[in-house]
């Protein structure tokens, strides 16, 4: 009976050991976006760039938006396998895959466009239809609230969506996730090298120790007529820093999984300056994404009921 019980154990140590070793695997197959500080930062400068359009409570409440900035990236725990497989081609697009053709502007198009392509949308990544999707989800939120004001449940929603959206929003302006070569060089037909520069990337925002304050006065979000070609148009033009970023890249945080950013390193006046630049840019996106839900949510007002009325008899 002995000799069973220890047999037992070291089967379950055997698949404890596995399961361990598949998780640390896992994570160093994927990179995450900016760090959590990161993406807070991001979040509340956009909440103080925000006009006086936007709802007061949503406005005031830069560090309620920026905890939830932090979900999707929570998202992709080892530990709930089918969630992280969901979420993790949500933060970027490898644009170069689709071989210069148009996104079309619903995702099951795109996944059809992928398959005539033979790319397996996995793997070339969904960034700018979570940016639109979520806004959209946003805009409902909105809505909701336009008709019950003063439902504090609702709000809470509003800051929810909005918390999610800043985070795709300021995966945008992350060059390292539009490319291929989000982690070094890769040669045509290559696996990435995996050279730690995307995760050096993710760390200079909260690495240079930018301010909030600093970024609202240079930001003047506007609503996106067309929200989709917006994004489209963001993802070309911040591809455009790719060259910079490898320019930079031995002037980027050194970092390590134990420790974090070396509390050594010191940044250069350029790399400072770059990492203003792309915080100005992902605060930007994230406050014109919700100024473009608000403006979107007097419509969807005018034709949805609320919780509250469907409930009625």
């Amino acid at each position: 009976m002995i000799v069973k019980v220890a047999a037992m154990d070291g089967m379950r140590l055997v698949r404890m050991l596995i399961m361990v070793a598949t998780s640390l695997l896992c994570m160093t197959q994927t990179a995450p976006a900016w760090w959590r500080g990161g993406h807070e930062i991001v979040a509340r400068a956009a909440a103080d760039a925000l006009p006086d359009d936007l709802p007061a409570f949503f406005r005031q409440s830069g560090d309620v938006l920026a905890h939830y900035s932090a979900e999707p990236d929570a998202w992709k725990n080892p530990a709930t396998p089918h969630l992280r497989d969901a979420e993790w081609p949500e933060h970027f697009i490898d644009y170069e895959l689709l071989g210069g053709r148009s996104l079309p502007p619903l995702r099951w198009d795109y996944v059809a466009l992928c398959a005539q392509l033979k790319r397996n949308p996995r793997e070339v990544g969904f960034l700018p239809y979570a940016v639109v999707e979520e806004t959209e989800r946003l805009a409902i939120a909105f809505a909701e609230h336009r008709r019950s004001p003063d439902d504090s449940d609702v709000r809470r929603q509003c800051l929810v969506h909005g918390g999610i959206l800043s985070h795709y929003a300021a995966d945008l302006a992350q060059p390292l996730h539009l490319t291929v070569d989000y982690d070094g060089r890769t040669s045509p037909g290559a696996p990435s090298p995996r050279t730690g520069i995307h995760n050096r990337l993710d760390a200079l925002v909260q690495a240079v120790r930018i301010e909030p304050r600093e970024i609202p006065l240079h930001v003047q979000p506007m609503v996106f007529e067309d929200l989709f070609t917006s994004m489209v148009q963001e993802v070309i033009l911040n591809r455009r820093a790719i060259e910079t970023v490898y320019a930079l890249e031995t002037e980027l945080p050194f970092v390590s999984k134990e420790d974090g950013v070396d509390p050594k390193w010191r940044p250069s006046e350029r790399v400072r300056e770059f990492g203003i630049d792309r915080t100005r840019r992902a605060a930007f996106l994230t406050a014109s994404c919700w100024l473009t839900a608000w403006e979107r949510s007097a419509e969807i007002a005018k034709h949805e009921t609320s919780h509250t009325e469907k409930a009625k008899p």
